[in-house]
């Protein structure tokens, strides 16, 4: 939206701050996920890992995006969680 109107570095300034939040709040949720979870944490954690790896694809990394998406080491997170 920033963008459409011109402001490209509010727009950049919000992606990074958003950014930031989607990381610092997925690793605050980090010692919830346990095979005991709530739905709604493990609902939250994924939604937040979904945008992160948006966000990294949209800048070409696609091996970060791969992690958020639980195709690397943060997959073990899923084995805490069971089937």
């Amino acid at each position: 939206m920033m963008v459409k109107i011109g402001e490209i570095d509010a727009a950049w300034i919000a992606a990074d701050r958003a950014h930031h939040v989607a990381t610092s709040t997925a690793q605050a949720l980090e010692p919830k996920i346990t095979p005991d979870a709530e739905p709604q944490v493990l609902s939250l954690y994924g939604a937040l890992h979904l945008v992160l790896a948006v966000a990294a694809a949209r800048d070409n990394k696609r091996g970060e995006a791969h992690e958020h998406l639980g195709d690397g080491p943060q997959d073990r997170r899923a084995a805490r969680r069971g089937p």
